[in-house]
């Protein structure tokens, strides 16, 4: 049964909303609109060879930043891993050529050159004459929503989205919706850009002394009585509360502490937090943790033997591709240490992440529940373990990994000084730190661009229409000039 906590902050007091347990996040659903992905150990299983001969193209109708990790990565991703991993064709519509083109005349061009198409991908937008131009060539269509917040419309529901054979959603939540719309649709979550296949765990502080938040764009904080509220709480364990910057065109900033007071028109100080809410003795780094006297939520099992196993896969994949699997989508620089050293300082100071609802936002609170896991996948990809609001995106997460649902269930500020009270032990933070890092895995850009081609497999498979294998075209590598245009 679903645990009903109390309403997020967008939501009158009078309106609770149900959040799915760990094992209800992970269910499936019985609509033959829900389309199920299998969890997939593809590394393991010898990549994807359902779309062997098949040509996907990825169709970006407006270029945003958002088409590099869902059209321009999987691209380089899944023409770096052919024939290692899988048979298919992969093309992406650029945006070279002349400028007075047509959407439709782009496609005719993009065809002739690369092939015809066995399945597009929109990316992000709707668009009838990109739809069109794929059905005239007899290919499955699909529309990616991303984090396009028009795929919550009702008007569009029901008439414009039942024209494409699926939509990729971030959440089951989402799916849900709109099978009740009518709509088939299936689960694809945003990955984290991070291409190493062997990931290392950062040293674990013998305490918990830093808490961060990521953003890239202030309108994704929270609102700033909301800030202060959880730098409060923070403080009260006797940990800084760090603001990460991320710019999109830049490289991460180092962690800036948040300061508690001095900022003008927030309400008083909260009450203390309430104990956790179960029985039993409880212990902690701080003063405020042992007073609390209760015992926290479960943590995972350690499995040592899962993590190395890991590695000696991620070992195996490198001696087949290593020299073609490149990251010319530039997303290594959020990942990986510039001259500012910006990812040592933020484990030299960070011991949890913090994932709280983009409250600064002016989409439709479907959409701002239903957003992308792409901060949890990030903190993970950083082997960093996290405490969450229970977004849907969040909850489900967890869920796939087994991570401890209780920590990603803290649906108001006062909650989360007893969340990090429960991880406090160096231990605590070890066992979720290999959880972290499996889920990093399974968020990864390679897991990611096969399990699209799982996606358009289970929508072929769903419509009755086995995948067109076209003769081939010329193959299309990613370079910079498709970024630039």
């Amino acid at each position: 049964m679903p645990v009903i906590t109390p309403a997020p902050y967008w939501r009158a007091p009078t309106q609770p909303v149900a959040v799915p347990t760990a094992a209800a996040a992970a269910a499936p659903s019985a609509s033959p609109l829900t389309l199920q992905l299998p969890p997939r150990d593809y590394e393991s299983a010898g990549g994807e060879r359902c779309a062997d001969g098949a040509h996907v193209v990825l169709i970006p109708v407006i270029p945003m930043g958002s088409i590099i990790m869902r059209g321009l990565m999987p691209l380089s991703v899944l023409n770096s891993t052919r024939p290692a991993l899988h048979g298919a064709r992969v093309s992406y519509l650029g945006w070279t050529g002349p400028r007075n083109l047509t959407l439709a005349q782009r496609l005719d061009r993009h065809f002739a050159q690369f092939g015809a198409p066995s399945a597009c991908v929109l990316l992000k937008y709707a668009d009838d004459d990109a739809l069109s131009a794929c059905r005239r060539r007899g290919a499955l269509v699909l529309l990616d929503c991303i984090d396009n917040f028009r795929c919550f419309g009702v008007s569009r529901a029901a008439h414009e989205y039942p024209k494409y054979d699926a939509l990729l959603v971030q959440t089951a939540a989402h799916q849900r919706w709109l099978a009740g719309k009518g709509v088939r649709s299936a689960v694809l979550p945003h990955p984290h850009g991070d291409h190493r296949r062997v990931r290392h765990a950062h040293p674990l502080r013998a305490r918990l002394r830093g808490v961060g938040l990521v953003y890239g764009d202030p309108k994704n904080l929270p609102l700033r009585h909301e800030l202060v509220a959880i730098c409060r709480a923070c403080a009260a364990v006797n940990a800084t509360f760090y603001l990460v910057y991320s710019p999109s065109s830049s490289t991460l900033k180092a962690p800036q502490p948040y300061h508690c007071e001095g900022h003008g028109g927030v309400p008083p100080a909260p009450p203390p937090p309430p104990p956790w809410p179960s029985g039993g003795a409880g212990g902690g780094h701080d003063g405020w943790c042992r007073r609390q006297r209760r015992a926290p939520p479960p943590v995972p099992s350690c499995d040592a033997s899962a993590s190395s196993s890991a590695e000696e896969r991620a070992a195996y994949l490198g001696s087949l591709f290593a020299a073609n699997l490149s990251d010319v989508s530039g997303q290594h620089r959020f990942y990986e240490n510039d001259e500012k050293k910006g990812i040592d300082r933020l484990r030299a100071h960070v011991d949890v992440g913090l994932l709280w609802p983009p409250l600064g936002r002016k989409d439709p609170k479907l959409a701002i529940e239903n957003r992308p896991p792409t901060r949890m996948h990030w903190w993970w990809a950083q082997s960093i373990p996290v405490v969450a609001f229970p977004m849907h995106s969040y909850v489900e997460a967890a869920a796939r990994i087994g991570y401890p649902p209780g920590l990603v269930n803290l649906s108001t500020a006062d909650q989360i000084a007893p969340a990090l009270c429960s991880i406090s032990s160096r231990a605590a933070r070890g066992c979720l730190q290999r959880a972290v890092m499996r889920g990093a895995d399974l968020a990864s850009p390679l897991h990611a661009a096969l399990e699209l081609l799982t996606a358009v497999c289970a929508v072929a498979d769903a419509v009755g229409r086995p995948l067109a294998r076209p003769a081939a075209g010329e193959d299309q590598w990613m370079t910079r000039a498709l970024i630039k245009g």
